[in-house]
């Protein structure tokens, strides 16, 4: 790993050297803008893999990952259990204890278990939602909210919102939210309305690595996917909402444009890739959407000052985005011997 890290270093060192930087860093004039985490990897406390608690005791974590955190604890495979919910209690008491992150966890459900019925087993989600807080947590963990990233007709998106209704009267004690994942694109406009109207919470697929592709998408969503986010029904919607960018280092096309993948860097203050390009772009895009989209009194109805706007989905290669240094505190061995690799062949796609 040593040597491999060696490599990475000087590699990286030598791309510095031959990349100009265009200036200083740029932040948001808004420091309520931090990131959200996207995780999919469940080992964080089924197995021993404590690279997500390592990496947020980073600095670069601290900085960047300070808004909600999305994971990924159940699919229809579970068939109603979760796995190691004793040790997920755990690690979510860790997390916050590490990180000092007081905003939202989202524990979503995640769809597309090959030969199994998301329908029933989203359904069941709830009940596996209720019980592992009213079992395993306290209301002292802060903000923990039940998430659904999974396709679902209207009439099964209906029966969640009803039952998640009434998980929120059990659950009286706990600062519960109920979220779900919309695509930019989705010609359901019932079902999007639906969606809107009843979570309190959406997490919006816009995938692009450039400032002009994210705002097309935001414009797509906020104009024509969204019935009424845009006209004067906009205040009928209780959902606030966060955009997520792609950051997977291994999409099997389009990754050139999708995939923030794409803008390897090994070094955390470099504007043309990592961390910083990825943060600087989504950043941009975003902060034309008042004015340029919504008029600022529907801007800031679905994107208050306290919540977490944008984010970057796919924590297991995101966290590859924050350089060198970061890999070996959080001795993230893959960071040090795939990232450069696969950031080139998606490059090309």
């Amino acid at each position: 790993m040593l040597l491999v890290l060696a490599y990475l270093i000087a590699l990286s060192t030598n791309l510095i050297e031959a990349t100009p930087f265009r200036g200083p860093r740029v932040m948001s004039e808004r420091s309520t803008k931090c990131m959200a985490t996207y995780s999919w990897r469940q080992a964080y406390w089924t197995d021993n893999d404590t690279s997500f608690i390592d990496f947020f005791k980073t600095p670069q974590a601290k900085e960047y990952n300070c808004g909600d955190v999305y994971l990924n604890i159940a699919d229809a495979s579970n068939e109603g259990h979760l796995l190691s919910p004793e040790r997920l209690a755990d690690f979510l008491s860790q997390f916050r204890e590490v990180s000092g992150n007081t905003a939202t966890i989202y524990l979503f459900y995640a769809g597309g278990a090959p030969g199994y019925n998301d329908t029933v087993w989203a359904l069941d989600f709830v009940r596996l939602f209720e019980e592992f807080n009213l079992h395993y947590t306290h209301p002292s963990l802060g903000p923990v909210a039940i998430s659904f990233n999974v396709d679902l007709p209207l009439q099964a998106w209906m029966e969640i919102f009803d039952k998640t209704d009434e998980m929120k009267k059990t659950l009286h004690g706990y600062d519960v939210k109920v979220g779900a994942s919309l695509r930019t694109v989705n010609s359901n406009r019932r079902l999007v309305d639906t969606i809107m109207a009843r979570s309190d919470h959406v997490t919006v697929t816009t995938f692009s690595n450039s400032a002009a592709g994210l705002y097309d998408k935001f414009k797509i969503f906020l104009n024509e996917t969204c019935p009424n986010c845009n006209n004067d029904y906009y205040c009928n919607y209780k959902a606030k909402i966060t955009f997520l960018g792609e950051g997977d280092c291994t999409l099997p096309e389009d990754c050139s444009v999708v995939s923030m993948c794409a803008k390897f860097s090994a070094c955390p203050d470099d504007p043309n890739g990592g961390i910083l390009y990825a943060y600087n772009t989504m950043t941009k895009a975003f902060d034309e959407i008042r004015g340029g989209i919504l008029p600022s009194y529907r801007f800031d109805h679905f994107f208050p000052a306290h919540e977490t706007h944008i984010g970057l989905n796919y924590f297991e290669w995101v966290r590859c985005f924050y350089g060198y240094q970061t890999w070996i505190e959080a001795h993230l061995s893959e960071c040090g011997s795939q990232y450069f690799p696969l950031s080139r062949k998606c490059n090309a796609q």
